[in-house]
C-alpha cells in the first residue's frame, strides 16, 4: 500500500509539471515598431444651424485607395474621435502622404460616388492627431505630445492633465465655404470648487492659465492642474471613497489679447485624476458661432 501510496504521489507530480510545460498563455498582440505612424481623426465639424449632428457624421472613411478606416457600423460620429474608447488606440501605418476621403453616407462609398470630404495628409514616424474642423479645408496634422507621463509629467492622482487645441472657425453664414479660422489667440482657464471639510476654505480657487495662448491649428501640450489632496469632500463635492478619484473642473476661454471672455464657466464633472485629456475648442454650429469644448481621454 505503502508503495502503491508513493507511487500514485509521484505520478500526480509528473502529471503538473507536464501540465504547467504546455499550457502556455499567448495573447493576440503585435510588435509596434518604432519608424510607423500612429493617428487617430477627429471630427471638429460645424453644425449647420437647424441640422442634426448627425448630417456631420461620416460613415464611411477611406486612406488611400481601399484602406476603410470608419464604416456604417464603426462611424467618424459627430464631436468624436476613431479609434475611439476608454483607453487610447491608434490606427498604424507606414508613414508617407496619403488621400484621405470621407463620406456621410456609406451607400455613396459603395455606390462610387464622389466623396463628401477630400483631403491630403503626411503621416510621420510616432503619435498624431488628424483634425477635420471644414469640409472645404484640409485637415490638420498635429502632434499628440507624447509620450504622456515623463519627468517633468508625472502620473499623480495630484494632477489631471489637459491639452488645449483651437480649431475655431469664425464666419456668421451658412456656408461652409465663407468660414475661416479664427485670428484670436486663446488662453485656457480653469479652476476648482473647494467645498467645506474640516476647516479647509470653501469657494472657487483663482482662475489659472492651462498653458500659453493658443492661435487657431495650436495646442497647449499637456499641462497639469493642481489638485490638493485635502481628503473627502474637498475639491469638486467628492462623497465617498468610491469616488475619491473624480474632481469637478471649471474652465473658461479668453481672447488673450484683449482679456475678453469669449466663453464663459463651464464645467467638467467626474473628471478623473492622473489622467490626461484633450480639450478640442471649435465652432459648435453655424451661423450662430456658439464656440465650444470637446472632451477626449488620451490617457
Amino acid at each position: 500500500m505503502k508503495n502503491i501510496k508513493y507511487f500514485v504521489l509521484t505520478l500526480l507530480s509528473v502529471l503538473a509539471l507536464s501540465a504547467c510545460s504546455k499550457h502556455k498563455i499567448y495573447y493576440e498582440t503585435e510588435y509596434i515598431a518604432n519608424d510607423v505612424a500612429e493617428f487617430q481623426i477627429f471630427n471638429d465639424l460645424a453644425i449647420r444651424s437647424g441640422e442634426a449632428a448627425a448630417n456631420t457624421t461620416m460613415n464611411c472613411v477611406v486612406l488611400g485607395t481601399n484602406d476603410t478606416l470608419a464604416f456604417k457600423a464603426y462611424p467618424l460620429n459627430a464631436r468624436n474621435v476613431i479609434p475611439s474608447g476608454g483607453t487610447t488606440r491608434f490606427f498604424v501605418r507606414k508613414p508617407g502622404s496619403y488621400q484621405l476621403r470621407g463620406w456621410k453616407k456609406y451607400e455613396d462609398a459603395v455606390a462610387g460616388l464622389d466623396p463628401d470630404y477630400e483631403t491630403t495628409i503626411v503621416l510621420t514616424t510616432g503619435k498624431q492627431m488628424i483634425h477635420i474642423y471644414n469640409w472645404y479645408q484640409d485637415a490638420l496634422v498635429m502632434d499628440y505630445d507624447y509620450p504622456f507621463i515623463r519627468a517633468d509629467r508625472p502620473n499623480s492622482v495630484e494632477f489631471v492633465y489637459f491639452n488645449f487645441i483651437n480649431v475655431w472657425q469664425e464666419g456668421s453664414t451658412t456656408d461652409y465655404t465663407a468660414m475661416h479660422p479664427t485670428n484670436k489667440r486663446l488662453q485656457y482657464q480653469m479652476r476648482l470648487n473647494n467645498v467645506s471639510y474640516d476647516g479647509m476654505p470653501t469657494g472657487k480657487t483663482p482662475w489659472q492659465d492651462i498653458g500659453e495662448p493658443v492661435a487657431f491649428g495650436e495646442m497647449t501640450g499637456y499641462c497639469p492642474i493642481v489638485v490638493p489632496n485635502f481628503g473627502i469632500g474637498f475639491t469638486g463635492g467628492v462623497s465617498s471613497l468610491m469616488d475619491y478619484y473624480q474632481v469637478t473642473v471649471y474652465t473658461r476661454i479668453l481672447d488673450a489679447d484683449t482679456g475678453a471672455e469669449i466663453v464663459g464657466e463651464d464645467y467638467w464633472a467626474s473628471i478623473r485624476l492622473g489622467r490626461f485629456l484633450i480639450h478640442t475648442c471649435y465652432a459648435k454650429d453655424i451661423p450662430a458661432n456658439e464656440v465650444l469644448c470637446y472632451q477626449f481621454y488620451a490617457l
